[in-house]
């Protein structure tokens, strides 16, 4: 991918300490198949889900297309296929977790993405259960969901429950009142950003109405990027917020003064915006 501003990992490396990550993938899921191949490689337990209303990837497919020995990972007990049902029942997902911890695994990647197929409820019991494994063992959380199968009420919905959020080519990460965006957005990513901006907006009115994107690591934005960018100002403008662009590019700094958005740009964080 070409572009991309150098330091930026848009591979699974560039995760890096996340511990629970939403994923939306296309027609492309090899990033799913990388992302387990890499906890695989570094001796870990791979749980995913079955039976989920078909809402869940297939693993087994995705790894083989891969180059993953999923029979030899599945023998060797690397690789274990949980029941969906446990991952809505506090303490049994939590109990696996342990189990391999236990027999010597380093750390436990889990692979979730059943929400599609939830209720609201079962959904937010689904996320917490999630959220408790990552807070209290060596575990990190994938959550990958087919894109087209999702409403844009349903990514805005599932970003509430995730911190950390991936597209192929763009990654987004809320912490307070902050939201880092890093990579490419453009038409392929733009529900997404939608999404998360939905979210931080929300999140940030309830604060102190206003919102920072950190966007020193976008590298590229498409007029798709720019809507996302130009409605999250808006729905925070008619709201009485503000957003604040911190360290953007030459580039991108010079398309928000020609499209005269409404938003402020700090040079190096909070409290230095003009």
């Amino acid at each position: 991918m070409t572009g991309l501003r150098e330091g930026w990992d848009s591979t699974v490396a560039g995760l890096g300490a996340a511990r629970h990550v939403m994923l939306l993938y296309g027609p492309d899921r090899a990033w799913i198949g990388d992302w387990v191949r890499r906890g695989l490689r570094a001796g870990e337990k791979i749980l995913y889900p079955v039976d989920a209303g078909g809402s869940a990837p297939p693993l087994p497919d995705i790894l083989d297309e891969r180059g993953v020995d999923v029979t030899t990972a599945t023998a060797r007990g690397d690789l274990l296929a949980l029941p969906s049902e446990l991952y809505l029942r506090p303490g049994d997902l939590a109990a696996a977790v342990r189990g391999a911890l236990q027999r010597g695994y380093p750390a436990v990647r889990v692979v979730a993405g059943i929400g599609a197929s939830l209720s609201e409820q079962e959904y937010a019991a689904s996320e917490q259960i999630l959220n408790d494994v990552c807070l209290r063992y060596p575990a990190t959380v994938l959550c990958p969901y087919r894109e087209d199968d999702l409403t844009d009420e349903q990514i805005r919905d599932f970003a509430v429950w995730h911190p950390h959020a991936r597209h192929r080519y763009l990654e987004l990460r809320r912490r307070d009142r902050t939201v880092v965006v890093a990579g490419q957005a453009d038409f392929t990513n733009e529900r997404l950003l939608r999404g998360v901006l939905s979210t931080a907006v929300a999140a940030a009115l309830a604060a102190s109405a206003v919102l920072y994107l950190d966007v020193e690591a976008l590298a590229l934005i498409s007029a798709a990027g720019w809507r996302a960018l130009a409605q999250g100002s808006t729905d925070l403008r008619e709201r009485g917020g503000r957003l604040v662009l911190i360290s953007p590019q030459p580039a991108v700094a010079r398309m928000i003064k020609l499209l005269r958005l409404d938003v402020s740009i700090s040079a190096g964080g909070r409290g230095s915006e003009r």
